[in-house]
This record gives C-alpha cells, structure tokens and sequence, in this order.
C-alpha cells in the first residue's frame, strides 16, 4: 500500500520504490536534471544510461520515484551512507524533480518523505552535500530544519556549494 501526498497546489503524489520498467522515464529526468544545469555539478560530464545508472542506482539504499496519480513519473531520489565504518549512520541524499511542475510546491515533500525514510532504515541524520547556492532547494532545507555546514565559492561562477545537515 502506498500513501498518497498532496501538494498545496492539489497534485496527488505517490512515492514508490524504483522498479526497471521506471528506468527510461528517469533517465529521461535525469537529463533534464543534468542539462538544465541548476542542480549539480556534474552537468559538463556526458548524460549516457551508464553515467545515470553510476550516479543514480548504483550502490544506494534505497531509489524512490515519485508518481502524480495518472502513474506519470515526475521524480526520484536516493540516499545511502554517506561514509563507512563510525559515520555510517550519516545518509547522504540526493534528488530531482521534474521542470513542468512547480518544483516549490514539490520539494517539501520529497524532503520529508526522504527523512521518514532514512529514519525507518536506522540512519541517524541526512546530509545534502551537492546543493548549489543559487537553487530553490536552499529554502525548502532550512524550512525543514536543516543547517547549512559548508559553503565553498565555486570558481567559475558567482555561486557556491553548500552542504546541509539534518538530524532525523
């Protein structure tokens, strides 16, 4: 059974766990992601289904995608350790979420589930190490209790990387 969410704008959302037949639909997002270019850094390196399945699936606790009610996949996230051995109750997360929907309104959601999520799992706390300075996520952190922990200038750019922490 999977709970339904609904956003503030009305939008009934499902979070499942990630199943093969999603992988074209999120490798399709996952592109989008990348080549839009607000979200991570690695938007020069080349968007293949290898370098997806490498950033994406591979080595995670869990992947989760996001579905509005009609099954229409408009997101995903993942989280897994974020170190070995004496830190491995840290989860470090990372997620997208599609352009065509109002993102604000979304991203609490994932947020929260995230939380709800690695808490079940055991984790201690959730670290967002890949969150540019410029993007909406900010926000929506700290309005869940999250404090930034680093902040380094990105050389080529007015923008910096920040990481945030959260206990759960």
């Amino acid at each position: 059974m999977h709970i339904v969410h609904k956003t503030k704008a009305g939008l009934n959302i499902k979070f499942e766990m990630f199943d093969m037949e999603d992988i074209q639909a999120l490798f399709a997002l996952y592109q989008q992601t990348i080549l839009n270019g607000d979200r991570w850094l690695n938007a020069l390196r080349p968007v293949t289904m290898e370098s997806f399945e490498d950033n994406w699936l591979t080595n995670k606790s869990q992947v989760i995608v996001a579905r509005l009610a009609d099954g229409e996949v408009i997101g995903s996230y993942w989280f897994c350790p974020a170190f070995i051995d004496r830190g491995a109750d840290i989860a470090v997360s990372s997620y997208m979420v599609t352009d065509s929907l109002s993102n604000a309104d979304i991203e609490p959601l994932f947020i929260a589930h995230t939380l709800d999520a690695v808490k079940s799992l055991g984790f201690k706390s959730l670290l967002y190490n890949d969150v540019l300075s410029s993007s909406e996520v900010v926000q929506q952190l700290e309005n869940q209790g999250f404090i930034q922990v680093s902040k380094i200038p990105l050389t080529l750019t007015e923008r910096y990387l920040c990481a945030f922490h959260r206990l759960v």
